[in-house]
């Protein structure tokens, strides 16, 4: 949340050279699918510059090819099927489905999740919670709650809630998924110890919600946090209409091209809408140090470069290069101790 902007472009040019490494892609069109990201990154800060507004999309009337291919995948989806996909109905009214990695909870467990529930919606702004449901409605049913092994990279390992709540109305169709998860520290209090702003983040679910509304002009309805006991968590719906974008089916060079090219916008309004002045940041966070945010971030990351784009765009893919190869170094040394039990504590696994 508070750190360098050329970190998040440095991070993904990075990813970007191991994605085009993968593809068998020579080291000058790897350098050329760094060069047009971060490329399109600049060109969209700028145009941020001239506008009144921090309005941006990539909707099917600005995108084409993969990108629009996956925005209408998703458009299709249907509420009902991913319910159908998650839960089954049992005694006419739905239930989690339940599997390998996902288990039942014991009754101390539930207890404590429906405890952080309550906590949680009291963190929902109070026009997302009325949208939809009944005025002066103050409860939310709570049907089923399961322990969800959580897939993600950075929740490896560590286990999640999903809980299914009523919808609006009684019919099943409306029916809520929600996550409850662990949330995660962020990777830059790591690196940059800055105690004012530690007394201000303690719950890094608050963090992480206060992260969205800065980055995003539509913030998602359910999203808030809670604590389970002292660990802090982020709550938000598990929708029909998220899909990640799927690297297995862009393989030709100009599709990468194009694909990068988008995220290069992405990323730059991810940047420059994330600013002080943010319409949608809730008032009940008033007290928290938003004077550290430029208020205006496009024209903050202008200035900083100064109208040495050459050089900025050199600098950020000669990194994307280099880090990448040192993140394939690395990743065989890793693979090489862990294979030959070398790291201690896996020894006899």
């Amino acid at each position: 949340y508070c750190g360098p902007f050329t970190w998040d472009v440095k991070r993904l040019l990075a990813s970007l050279y191991l994605i085009g490494h993968s593809k068998g892609f020579s080291d000058r069109e790897i350098e050329e699918i760094l060069r047009i990201c971060v490329e399109s990154y600049l060109k969209k800060v700028y145009e941020f510059c001239k506008q009144k507004n921090d309005y941006f999309a990539l909707t099917l009337k600005n995108t084409s090819g993969k990108i629009k291919k996956l925005l209408n995948e998703t458009r299709i989806k249907s509420h009902v099927a991913h319910l159908d996909s998650m839960t089954n109905i049992e005694n006419y009214d739905r239930r989690f489905i339940r599997s390998k990695i996902v288990q039942d909870i014991d009754d101390t467990t539930r207890t404590d999740i429906l405890n952080a529930f309550e906590t949680y919606i009291k963190s929902v702004p109070e026009s997302k919670k009325t949208s939809g449901y009944s005025e002066g409605r103050k409860d939310y049913k709570v049907k089923d709650v399961v322990a969800r092994s959580s897939p993600g990279v950075g929740s490896a390992g560590k286990i999640s809630y999903s809980i299914l709540i009523e919808g609006p109305t009684e019919t099943l169709e409306n029916d809520i998924i929600l996550y409850m998860k662990p949330a995660q520290k962020s990777a830059i209090s790591y690196v940059i110890r800055n105690p004012e702003l530690e007394n201000y983040f303690k719950h890094d679910g608050l963090r992480t919600v206060l992260c969205s509304y800065a980055m995003q002009a539509s913030t998602p309805k359910w999203l808030g946090y809670t604590s389970i006991g002292s660990i802090p968590c982020l709550v938000d719906e598990v929708t029909a209409h998220a899909e990640d974008l799927d690297w297995d089916d862009i393989n030709e060079f100009n599709d990468v091209i194009e694909v990068v090219g988008y995220l290069g916008q992405a990323t730059a309004k991810i940047h420059c809408v994330a600013d002080s002045d943010c319409k949608s940041t809730p008032n009940d966070v008033a007290c928290l140090p938003f004077s550290i945010i430029p208020r205006q971030v496009e024209k903050t990351i202008r200035d900083a470069i100064r109208g040495n784009d050459q050089e900025f765009i050199n600098e950020m893919v000669e990194f994307g290069m280099v880090y990448g190869a040192l993140v394939q170094r690395d990743h065989k040394l890793f693979f090489e101790l862990f294979r030959n039990k070398h790291i201690p504590g896996f020894e006899e696994q």
